[in-house]
């Protein structure tokens, strides 16, 4: 996804149900790499906690569709291994939005497991 909505709701039972406070949205370039795009969500994730500080008391909620969501499934390390059969380009989308930390890209080669990490030069 190149697009991606933050959204200030009102916490419910039901995992993500809440009333919509507001949302925003970002655009993510096709060059930004996983610190960039942490980056512009954590900016996003600020105004709207000063947003729901400073309209409380006035903010008139609006009721989410009730529609069968959609979920992406939760990253895990399996998800980050490269393809040693395909060219980096191939593979950029993966390396550019693995977390170095928690689930770094890997690839099996010759018996052994390597971790390869992006990191962009300006």
């Amino acid at each position: 996804q190149n697009k991606i909505t933050i959204t200030l709701l009102e916490a419910e039972d039901k995992v993500d149900s809440g009333d919509i406070w507001k949302q925003q949205k970002i655009i993510i370039q096709p060059h930004e790499i996983i610190n960039e795009i942490n980056k512009k969500l954590f900016a996003i994730k600020l105004n709207l906690i000063e947003y729901a500080i400073k309209h409380h008391n006035t903010v008139k909620p609006k009721s989410q569709k009730k529609e069968n969501p959609t979920y992406y499934k939760r990253r895990i390390a399996q998800n980050s291994e490269l393809n040693v059969n395909q060219t980096l380009s191939e593979q950029f989308d993966l390396l550019r939005v693995a977390d170095n930390i928690r689930y770094p890209c890997f690839f099996n080669h010759r018996g052994h497991k390597y971790k390869l990490t992006l990191t962009k030069l300006e």
